[in-house]
């Protein structure tokens, strides 16, 4: 039922509407510069650029902002203080300092295990596609991030973040195959953003 795409294989599969998703590839051995050699200065440059990699995940935590308000406990409605408050998340380096933890001899079989475990993390992104085909909203999502960095698209987001879009992967379920009408995978879309909060989801 879920299938993972390549770009080419999504744009050449038959059109359909349906659920869709992309996650971050945690890595990438050619993203880093690792080959098939073990060479130290390689090896070197490779978790320095995986460090870097790293960093701009940790500032995935700053593209959200939060507000609430607090009000005034046992006070009548009328008359009860609210305070507004607003902020985003404080910057970490906790990532940074893991792969900093890691014995550079263990960075490419690190990199690697990384790799094969992008499936683990939730995606980055939910949608459905009902009026357009899978297809089409997969080369929206594409020209947006073309178009360069902004808060109001996803793509739009994951170029702000500085990452390529190849750090990410695509997978989707067709509308055939799930058997759904379109209020259903409306429901199906909820549920699942709920469940696993994309981290670049909001439009």
């Amino acid at each position: 039922m879920l299938q993972q795409f390549t770009e080419y294989d999504l744009l050449n599969a038959p059109f359909s509407g349906g659920i869709y998703a992309f996650h971050l590839r945690l890595i990438r051995n050619a993203r880093v510069g690792i080959g098939f050699g073990n060479d130290p200065q390689d090896i070197a440059r490779a978790k320095a650029a995986l460090a870097m990699l790293v960093r701009r995940v940790e500032d995935l935590e700053l593209t959200g902002t939060f507000a609430g308000t607090l009000g005034e406990k046992e006070s009548y409605d009328a008359h009860g203080r609210n305070i507004e408050l607003t902020g985003v998340s404080p910057r970490t380096n906790y990532l940074g300092q893991q792969i900093a933890d890691v014995d550079q001899e263990q960075i490419p079989s690190f990199v690697r295990t990384l790799e094969a475990l992008s499936a683990f993390v939730p995606p980055l992104y939910v949608g459905i596609a009902l009026k357009q085909t899978l297809q089409d909203r997969y080369k929206q999502h594409r020209r947006d991030y073309e178009a360069g960095p902004s808060d109001r698209t996803f793509g739009g987001r994951i170029a702000a973040a500085g990452l390529d879009w190849t750090d990410l992967s695509y997978s989707c379920v067709p509308q055939e195959t799930l058997r759904l009408n379109d209020t259903s995978i409306k429901s199906l879309e909820n549920y699942i953003q709920f469940i696993c909060r994309p981290r670049m989801g909001r439009s």
